[in-house]
Parts: C-alpha cells; sequence; structure tokens
C-alpha cells in the first residue's frame, strides 16, 4: 500500500500537480449585508461588486475638517466639535486657557522682560493718593530687581507728612524688628512728592507714615519698576 501511495505522489509531481495546505481566502464579493453571533469568529471580508471592502464603523461620527480659515476668530458653542481656526492667510489660531506666571496682559509682556515701566501702589488706593491719617499699610510682594519708591501727598493748605518704607521677609508687618529701607519727607503748600531707588529685594514691602498734618491731607506711594 505504502509502496502504491508513493507511486501516487510522484506521479502528480511529474505532471505539474502540487498539493498545498488549506489557504485564507481573500475579499468575497457579496453585496448582501451580514449578521454575526455575540462570539461568532468572522474569518471572512466581505466586498462589495466593484471589490471595496465593506466596513461599518458603530457609533455617532463627525466629519471635521482639519481647519477652517476666519477673518476673525470664531465663537464656539458648548460641547461642539469643530475644525481648528486659522487666520486668512493659514496661521493657526491659539490662545492659552491658563495664564503664565507673571503675565502682564495689560502691556502684553512678561513681569521679567523689556518695555513699559510697570506700576504698583503700595499706599492708598486707585491710583491717587487717597491715605488719610497715619498708617501702616499691609506687607505685599513686589517684583525683584530695582525699584523706584515715590511719595505723594496732597491737601489744601500745607501737607505734611513721613514716608518709611520697609522691607520684610514675613507677611506681617514690625517695624521694630524690619529693615528700614527708605524715607521720604513731605512738606509744601497744596502737594508735595519725592522719590528713591533700591535694587535690594525683600519677599514683601510695606510703608509707615507719621506727622501726617494739614487740611485733608491725602497720601499715596507708587513703585515702578
Amino acid at each position: 500500500m505504502k509502496k502504491v501511495i508513493l507511486v501516487c505522489l510522484l506521479a502528480l509531481s511529474i505532471v505539474g500537480v502540487h498539493i498545498h495546505p488549506a489557504q485564507a481566502e481573500g475579499c468575497r464579493v457579496d453585496t448582501a449585508t451580514h449578521s454575526f453571533s455575540n462570539g461568532h469568529n468572522v474569518g471572512t471580508v466581505f466586498c462589495d461588486a466593484a471589490g471595496a471592502q465593506k466596513v461599518t464603523i458603530t457609533g455617532a461620527t463627525s466629519a471635521v475638517s482639519p481647519a477652517t480659515a476666519n477673518a476673525a476668530a470664531p465663537t464656539r458653542a458648548e460641547a461642539a466639535s469643530v475644525p481648528l481656526s486659522v487666520d486668512l492667510a493659514g496661521n493657526q489660531r491659539v490662545t492659552l486657557g491658563t495664564l503664565f506666571s507673571g503675565e502682564d496682559q495689560t502691556n502684553n509682556l512678561l513681569m521679567i522682560s523689556g518695555g513699559v515701566v510697570r506700576q504698583t501702589q503700595i499706599l492708598g488706593t486707585g491710583g491717587v493718593p487717597s491715605t488719610a491719617t497715619d498708617a501702616t499699610t499691609t506687607p505685599q510682594i513686589l517684583p525683584t530687581g530695582k525699584k523706584t519708591f515715590t511719595g505723594r501727598v496732597t491737601c489744601t493748605g500745607t501737607c505734611v507728612q513721613t514716608q518709611k518704607v520697609y522691607g520684610t521677609w514675613r507677611s506681617t508687618a514690625d517695624a521694630t524688628k524690619d529693615d528700614l529701607i527708605g524715607t521720604i519727607t513731605l512738606n509744601a503748600s497744596t502737594s508735595d512728592q519725592a522719590s528713591f531707588a533700591t535694587d535690594i529685594n525683600y519677599s514683601y514691602w510695606y510703608v509707615v507714615t507719621t506727622l501726617t498734618s494739614g487740611t485733608t491731607p491725602l497720601a499715596g506711594i507708587f513703585v515702578q519698576y
């Protein structure tokens, strides 16, 4: 029997007939839509009559173009699926939702960068002299580097006030322990102002005003850096 099988295999080989293992079929053309049960192993790839593979994507989809050109920045609706926005020159619009620490958006600068001088008022409020009596201000943080302190007082009659600027490592004021950095002495009719500069750095700064007198005196200190 073994000899018969060997002879048959040899004959098939001579005439060009080869025996191949089972091969996975390619794309089967079938225009019908098929359904499969859960866990069913689908071993056949189906194509339409043109030979294109049939694929169905489940779930909602939304066609979104890569980018849309707008002359002005568009307004977005809550939870909307939207394309990227570019200007008419093709430049993508990007705006940070969270600002970098130190941004000065009013002047379009970082606080450490050069450019226009910035100002902080540490005595009085509203950009004008507004403190009417002797007082100690709340310590506050100022930027590092060289700073100019300008004290000003206005009144009707003669304006008198002494303004002492202190630096400290803590957020509470104690003039008996903290360092006195500069003293501004004001005494003039109607208004007076004076300045001093320092490049000393402290964590906190505050002002103690004394000897305030005059008719309706109003005082302020402005720090430029």
